[in-house]
């Protein structure tokens, strides 16, 4: 049994039923209670239901009159509070609501049909709501517990779920921390290369060397999703790229901040999007790591006198073995040019019908 579902099972009754459970065994009547509570009979009644809520007042009436710590009964409704929630969320019709299935049919990852509970279930490979809770519960509660924005969070999970899928057909030799890495000074160069179907195929391939399945999964709208890290097993890690904005400096970033999370971070899942606040740290470490691979600090002087002309760009480009737009980005993300200028140095994308998914 998970953390999770002991903590539904041990609390889904209210407080009220320990209550009631004490009262029971002291031989003590809902008048007495509720008089020593200051309560009124249908407040009483109220508690004992699970409907009113314990304040921290009645925690210490609770205390004094039937037993226990004050603190014991405010925990009691909150944990009862917390279990209610769960319960009515994995109502079907409300469960599947938090899934964008209009778009997730549109990419393919599921049929248009009229059971969307079913499809929905089918997709994340599980039976029954519960199952996806005691399965994807504490992915969620990880990934969107220090969250500002979590109406996407089933968006998310969903495209995570795509990525895990794809990363699971592909081959791969055992993960080689010291190998993936080595290869990135190969993946650098592929920054010079226009087409996307060339490029992807080669940074898959090198990366699958080193243990790393690399997929490429368009994200629901909304989510702000850049990309995410993780290992699947000891010897198999994952890097999803949503491709957002479409751009190259964008699209490089993203890819070697996630490698940097590999190689700096360890398993636990990293997820870059608008919506989650990550830890500093390593944000922090990723962005440098990034930052350091596809500029190194040789050249961060001479990027910095180059950035009135794109000329000059475009040469230290070529000197630095990493393509101009690439250069505008790290300009741009440095403060040291205005985010609407030399914009045309960078390639632009477009997603083609066959490649949503």
């Amino acid at each position: 049994m998970t953390k999770h579902e002991s903590t539904i099972c041990d609390w889904a009754m209210p407080p009220g039923a320990t209550v009631k459970e004490i009262m029971n065994r002291e031989n003590m009547t809902q008048e007495l209670v509720a008089c020593k509570l200051n309560l009124s009979f249908q407040e009483m009644q109220s508690l004992l239901s699970g409907d009113l809520r314990i304040d921290a007042l009645i925690a210490q009436e609770l205390a004094a009159s039937i037993g226990g710590a004050a603190r014991f009964w405010l925990q009691r409704d909150k944990d009862y509070l917390q279990a209610k929630q769960v319960s009515e969320a994995l109502v079907p019709e409300r469960w599947v609501a938090q899934f964008p299935l209009n778009e997730m049919a549109s990419f393919g990852w599921v049929h248009k049909t009229e059971n969307k509970v079913k499809a929905t279930l089918d997709f994340f490979g599980v039976s029954s709501t519960r199952e996806w809770q005691l399965r994807y519960g504490e992915t969620q509660s990880v990934l969107f517990r220090k969250s500002q924005v979590t109406s996407t969070s089933g968006a998310v999970l969903a495209w995570l779920r795509k990525a895990k899928l794809e990363a699971a057909s592909i081959s791969c030799a055992p993960w080689s921390r010291d190998k993936f890495i080595s290869g990135l000074s190969k993946i650098r160069k592929l920054t010079f290369e226009r087409d996307p179907t060339i490029f992807c195929a080669e940074l898959s391939r090198i990366c699958a060397e080193a243990g790393v399945a690399v997929v490429f999964i368009r994200a629901p709208l909304g989510t702000g999703i850049s990309g995410a890290a993780c290992f699947l097993s000891n010897e198999k890690a994952l890097i999803a790229l949503s491709f957002r904005h479409l751009v190259d400096d964008q699209f490089w970033f993203s890819f070697f901040h996630e490698a940097g999370h590999l190689a700096l971070h360890g398993g636990h899942i990293n997820l870059d999007a608008e919506c989650l606040q990550s830890p500093a740290a390593a944000e922090i470490e990723a962005n440098a790591f990034a930052q350091d691979t596809l500029v190194p600090a040789t050249y961060r002087n001479a990027l910095i006198s180059a950035r009135k002309s794109k000329y000059e760009i475009v040469r230290l480009a070529r000197k630095a073995g990493v393509a101009a737009g690439v250069l505008v980005g790290q300009l741009q993300r440095s403060g040291h040019l205005p985010y609407n200028r030399m914009n045309y140095l960078k390639r632009r994308y477009v997603w083609t019908s066959r490649e949503t998914g």
